[in-house]
């Protein structure tokens, strides 16, 4: 079990490890004074009678409403209730614990104005492998994810349902709380409104969209490719640096190297193949895969920016003597990340598609009989099912890799009147990645099968990864093709990304 320290900076592989609960989360001492120093500071300025948003007036539209010094704590709590419109289908736990976990980085940076034990709540309630049982609808990424949030604050402070860590869900109260050591929050000024205000979901989901484009692209989509040229005997030049040292694109570049890394010991100067001018789909592969890194490096750097920013409003610098009202929870960023995120899923998915049609049309495939079918063909059919299923795949991921960052809605009696509407951007991602892991799937299982009919000698980076998957000995005209995808479904999940699998 690994440690994550909340002082230090966040990045998606380490969210990934506290989402699948391999690491633990901890708060230093010196951050914990620093937390305590600001909050200090902001009760102090508010005893004095001067106003802070949030703290004692009411929100959004309703600023202008002050809030007597006796009510300031019922304020927070009131908070909570009136935002718990949170419905729709349930958040896996390992991606809550990573939500968990982003908002309590976001509180540590130490200017939110909320005390040490609401950052120690947010970590023990992770370490004990418990739960909000969050669902996925009600945030317009503006002033944060304030709907999804503000249900993770409210099982903070002993109400709505926990998650256990086997998986049933409980009633919660503060006896279940103290029960799995997790400090019962009773809210003190700004602490429901620091909990809340914050992009923590959208970023979090963006991030395990972000992981498993990733994974698909240099651990699926680029083995299975060279592995469908070597079938073919394609001309494979279009891999030699040369090339790409002119194109001049840094993830063309890369992208090239990474195909080579499965090509050890190729002269890519030759013509080496029979087939000097393949189709597009693997002959400008290269770029096409390339366009897609580009989406991936500009997603990953802004999301591992974004998972390392304050996000709150207003916030509190006792050092400076300020407080700063301002709109740092507006989730631009995370929207602009989870639209290239699916973008680059959209991307990957067309080339897979052009590759496996490929591989089965019998007037593309060469030699190869009409869908891989065994002999004869005609009696047996091949695997026309795995095409059909990924056709529609292909369609459904291109009707959703639309813009969502663009599609803002004013809101709150036009308080909120632009808004980056960040969580159903991220939302949407997630729900395309689910879908590429499966065309990837069949992708894989269609090239197994096709390696079966052709047993080209493969370099050995290429047998290795071949071997691990486990599918040359799949009858495929006998056996259950959704079991086959199922098992190879399952292995890519475990993975990447933020999944149940395996926990």
């Amino acid at each position: 079990m690994s440690h994550y320290h909340l002082d230090t900076p966040l990045d998606i592989a380490k969210l990934r490890e506290i989402a699948l609960g391999k690491s633990k989360v901890s708060l230093s001492n010196i951050t914990a004074e620093k937390l305590e120093k600001g909050h200090n500071y902001l009760i102090d300025h508010i005893s004095k009678g001067e106003t802070v948003y949030g703290v004692n007036t009411g929100f959004g539209p309703l600023v202008d409403n002050n809030v007597d010094d006796e009510a300031i704590r019922e304020l927070q709590e009131n908070l909570l209730q009136q935002l718990s419109g949170n419905v729709g289908p349930e958040v896996p736990a390992p991606i809550v614990r990573a939500v968990m976990a982003a908002r309590a980085r976001a509180l540590a940076l130490g200017v939110s104005g909320v005390r040490a034990v609401v950052v120690h709540s947010l970590s023990e309630m992770i370490n004990a492998g418990i739960t909000p049982v969050l669902k996925q609808y009600g945030s317009v990424g503006a002033s944060g994810d304030l709907v999804p949030l503000s249900r993770i604050a409210r099982t903070l402070t002993g109400k709505d349902y926990l998650k256990l860590a086997d998986g049933s869900i409980v009633d919660n109260s503060a006896e279940t709380m103290k029960k799995h050591n997790v400090t019962k929050l009773n809210l003190s000024p700004k602490e429901g409104l620091g909990l809340v205000n914050g992009t923590s979901y959208s970023a979090t989901l963006a991030a395990h969209s972000i992981s498993v484009l990733k994974f698909l692209l240099s651990e699926i989509a680029i083995p299975v490719s060279v592995t469908l040229q070597i079938i073919f005997r394609d001309n494979l030049q279009h891999f030699h640096p040369e090339i790409y040292a002119y194109k001049a694109h840094q993830t063309a570049k890369d992208t090239a190297a990474e195909f080579r890394k499965w090509l050890p010991e190729t002269d890519f100067s030759k013509a080496l193949g029979d087939n000097l001018q393949p189709p597009y789909s693997s002959r400008s592969i290269v770029l096409w895969l390339g366009t897609v890194m580009e989406h991936l490096a500009q997603a990953e750097k802004v999301i591992e920016t974004e998972l390392n920013s304050v996000d709150d409003n207003p916030l509190i610098y006792p050092e400076e003597n300020l407080i700063l009202h301002a709109a740092n929870f507006q989730g631009t960023y995370a929207a602009k990340a989870a639209d290239d995120t699916s973008l680059g899923f959209a991307k990957l998915a067309i080339a897979v598609e052009r590759q496996i049609n490929r591989i089965l049309h019998d007037k593309l495939n060469g030699s190869l009989p009409a869908f891989l079918a065994e002999e004869p063909v005609g009696l047996h059919s091949g695997i026309q099912g795995f095409q059909l299923t990924a056709t529609s795949l292909l369609s459904d991921i291109r009707a959703r890799a639309v813009a969502h960052g663009i599609q803002s809605t004013p809101t709150n009696a036009d308080n909120q009147d632009i808004v980056s509407m960040s969580a159903n951007a991220a939302n949407n991602a997630s729900e395309i990645a689910d879908r590429a892991i499966v065309l990837s799937a069949i992708f894989t299982s269609t090239i197994a099968r096709a390696l079966q009919l052709t047993n080209p000698k493969l370099p050995k980076p290429l047998q290795t990864f071949w071997d691990n998957k486990n599918l040359s000995d799949i009858d495929f005209s006998r056996a259950n093709l959704a079991e086959v995808l199922e098992k190879q479904i399952s292995e890519i999940k475990g993975a990447c990304g933020f999944y149940d699998v395996g926990i």
